[in-house]
């Protein structure tokens, strides 16, 4: 009877050590978030491939908010845009970015490179509509 009852202590204090481990995870990652978040939308800032884990551009989209879809400014004016050889996603977008056509270049990025945003874009002119 003694073994059956220190089985019965056993099992209660795992389940409780499990609940209590539960409790603590999910309390870090609810008050943790912003804290992580920001740390992973830092690093893929400076790391565009990272847009590759869908989590981290899910980060990303949210810390962009608006910025993904507004447009920079109203002026509508088309003006030539010139993408140079060895051109990446990631130096276009802080060039359109420096030009006023996006009001963040992660946006740029993010449409365009997730998977790989280092590789050469082609090269040529386009026509965006300027949006700033």
């Amino acid at each position: 009877m003694a073994r059956a009852a220190a089985t019965t202590a056993s099992c209660g204090s795992s389940s409780f050590a499990l609940v209590l481990a539960a409790i603590v995870l999910v309390s870090l990652v609810t008050v943790l978030r912003p804290v992580v978040q920001g740390a992973v939308v830092d690093w893929a800032s400076d790391n565009p491939g990272a847009l590759g884990c869908s989590f981290v551009a899910d980060m990303v989209r949210a810390d962009l908010g608006p910025k993904l879809t507004d447009p920079a400014s109203t002026d509508t004016e088309q003006v030539e845009f010139t993408i140079g050889s060895g051109e990446t996603a990631t130096t276009i977008a802080q060039r359109l970015e420096t030009e006023g056509f996006l009001a963040d270049r992660r946006a740029f990025v993010l449409a365009r490179g997730r998977a790989r945003p280092d590789e050469p874009a082609p090269v040529g002119h386009v026509h965006p509509a300027q949006d700033r």
